[in-house]
C-alpha cells in the first residue's frame, strides 16, 4: 500500500521517465544501505576476533603445547611442583579426598594417563587400582617405590609413604629431574637450578623439624595404622605400636586387648583425619586422639615443606599430652 502511494505520487509529479530515474536511485539507495550494514557487521566481527586473542582464555591453547606430567596423589604433586616451573603441565590424578589404597579407574582417569608424557606413581602395593593400567601403559612412567636409593624403616616397599622422609624426597627429586630433562632437554639448566633450590630448602625444613621433635625422643605413642614409619624413623621417635597396617582394616578384639597392654605410657593415639575408627579406638584405649594427615589434604598445604611441618606440629601436640 505504501509503495503504491509512492509510485502514484512519483507518476503524477515526475512522469514516466522521471519514475524510471527515481526507481533507479531508490534501488541504489537500498543497495548502498545493505552494503554498509554488511560491512559494518563484518568489521565488528573482526574487532571481536582480534580482542579475543588477548583475552586469558586464548593463552590456554598455548598450555596444550606443554608436556603433561601426571602424578597420582597430592604429596607427589607437591614434590614435583618444586621442579616443573612453567615448563610442564602438572596434573594430579586423584583428588585429596580419595583413598589411594582402594579406588576404581574412571574413563576420564584413563584418558589422563593416555595423554601423559610421564606418569609418576608409587607402585602397586600402595596404589592397587593402578597396577593393571600401569602394566598396560606404554609411555614413560616413574615408579617411585622401585627407586633403589630409597630409605626404608622396615622391609622395602612395606610402607610406601616415602615422601615423609626428606632423604627419600631428595631421591625422588633427583630421579624426576632426569625424566624432565629427557622430555625437555633445552630446559635442563633451569630444571637443575630448581633442583638445587629444592634440596637447600629441604635441608632447612629438616633442621626445623629435628629441633622441634628432638626433646620428645623418649615419649611414646600409638598409631592407628602403620603409615608414619618413614617420619618416625627419620626423627628417632618412639612408636609403641600400630593398630593396623591399612586404615580400612577391621580390628579384632585380640588386637585391641594387645594395644591395651602396650608398655611405655603412650601419650596419644595418632590417626588420619578420614579414619572413622580412630575416635572409637582412642576412647577404648583411654588415650587422647591426635589427627595427623600424611597426605596434606588441607587446602592450606601448598608445598611439601608445609606438609612435613604440619605433621611435625601434630606429633609435637601428641607428645605434649599428659
Amino acid at each position: 500500500m505504501f509503495m503504491g502511494w509512492i509510485v502514484g505520487w512519483a507518476h503524477k509529479m515526475l512522469g514516466l521517465e522521471g519514475i524510471k530515474g527515481f526507481a533507479y536511485r531508490l534501488c541504489g539507495l537500498f543497495a548502498g544501505l545493505f552494503i554498509y550494514c554488511w560491512s559494518h557487521h563484518a568489521l565488528a566481527d573482526r574487532v571481536r576476533d582480534a580482542q579475543s586473542f588477548f583475552e586469558p582464555e586464548s593463552f590456554l591453547v598455548a598450555d596444550e603445547g606443554k608436556p603433561n606430567i601426571v602424578v597420582t596423589i597430592k604429596p607427589l604433586a607437591l614434590i614435583a611442583s618444586e621442579l616443573i616451573g612453567d615448563d610442564f603441565n602438572l596434573i594430579t590424578l586423584l583428588p585429596p579426598s580419595a583413598n589411594p589404597h582402594a579406588l576404581a579407574m574412571s574413563i576420564k582417569d584413563r584418558q589422563i594417563l593416555a595423554d601423559a608424557e610421564l606418569v609418576v606413581w608409587l607402585g602397586g602395593r600402595f596404589e592397587r587400582f593402578l597396577a593393571k593400567p600401569m602394566a598396560q601403559h606404554t609411555a614413560a612412567k616413574l615408579e617411585l617405590g622401585a627407586l633403589s636409593a630409597l630409605t626404608w624403616p622396615g622391609r622395602p616397599q612395606e610402607d610406601l609413604h616415602i615422601w615423609l622422609e626428606i632423604k627419600n624426597i631428595k631421591v625422588i627429586l633427583e630421579a624426576l629431574t632426569q625424566q624432565l630433562i629427557r622430555i625437555r632437554p633445552l630446559k635442563a639448566q633451569a630444571i637443575k637450578a630448581r633442583l638445587l633450590t629444592a634440596l637447600s630448602k629441604l635441608d632447612h625444613t629438616h633442621r626445623q623439624i629435628h629441633m622441634q621433635l628432638a626433646p620428645y625422643s623418649a615419649e611414646s605413642f600409638i598409631v592407628s595404622h602403620d603409615g608414619y614409619g618413614h617420619f618416625v624413623n627419620a626423627y628417632g621417635l618412639k612408636q609403641s605400636a600400630a593398630a593396623s597396617r591399612l586404615p580400612e582394616e577391621q580390628l579384632s578384639m585380640r588386637k585391641v586387648m594387645m594395644l591395651n597392654r602396650v608398655a611405655g605410657n603412650p601419650r596419644c593415639l595418632i590417626a588420619e583425619p578420614n579414619e572413622r575408627a580412630g575416635a572409637r579406638l582412642a576412647a577404648t584405649l583411654g588415650l587422647p586422639l591426635i589427627l595427623a594427615d600424611p597426605l596434606g589434604r588441607d587446602d592450606s598445604i601448598t608445598d611439601i615443606h608445609g606438609l612435613l611441618l604440619a605433621l611435625s606440629q601434630r606429633f609435637e601436640a601428641c607428645m605434649q599430652q599428659r
